[in-house]
């Protein structure tokens, strides 16, 4: 039975990723933190949580800010950092040759093994995420396969580009609503299989 890893991406030093970390680590989770500065969570490390410095693994992330396009009501860099979470922990998988990872946001407290849980309900699935009933899907706790995340970062560019970009371009001129597109459009859209953006 291989090991699931659960890995956290996540910016800062607050106290609730720490708990996040003990957290999962109680149910003998093994916990990989991207972080901007690992010498904070020095006290966590051990042969069950590793903590690495995000930008090691920022080449996607580096080509995908200088294509990004905002069109949100939400804080620029905040959305960005949240699709560029998706590259970094993209890369972090192939550098390290994880097949497979459950990822999950800084503020999730997980009360069971990850590991268990896929072998028991999710090992068919070659992703999964959080849906709901808008044009937004969370990937805030969800499990994939390393080529189902390949795929998902090279949609991400496919998506700021061309015919889809122009189409958001013309939406966002008459989009009146609180918020926009963010990386829970882009996983809806992912998960649907479709650069044809109709809007949110």
């Amino acid at each position: 039975m291989e090991e699931i890893p659960i890995i956290i991406f996540h910016i800062g030093n607050q106290e609730y990723p720490k708990l996040c970390l003990q957290q999962a680590i109680k149910y003998n989770n093994k916990v990989i933190l991207l972080n901007d500065n690992p010498s904070n969570f020095n006290n966590l490390i051990s042969d069950k949580c590793i903590v690495e410095n995000y930008q090691q693994y920022y080449q996607n992330a580096g080509k995908f800010q200088k294509l990004y396009k905002h069109f949100s009501s939400n804080n620029a860099q905040l959305e960005l950092i949240c699709i560029i979470r998706w590259m970094c922990v993209y890369e972090y998988i192939k550098a390290k040759n994880i097949k497979r990872a459950f990822i999950c946001d800084s503020d999730v407290l997980i009360y069971d093994n990850i590991t268990k849980i896929n072998n028991d309900y999710l090992k068919e699935y070659d992703f999964m995420l959080c849906s709901s009933s808008s044009k937004n899907v969370t990937g805030g706790q969800s499990i994939w396969d390393f080529a189902k995340l390949e795929e998902f970062v090279k949609f991400i560019f496919d998506f700021y580009t061309g015919e889809t970009l122009q189409k958001i371009e013309n939406w966002w001129k008459t989009y009146k609503e609180p918020g926009g597109i963010c990386d829970m459009t882009l996983l809806y859209y992912f998960a649907n299989n479709s650069l044809d953006f109709v809007g949110l």
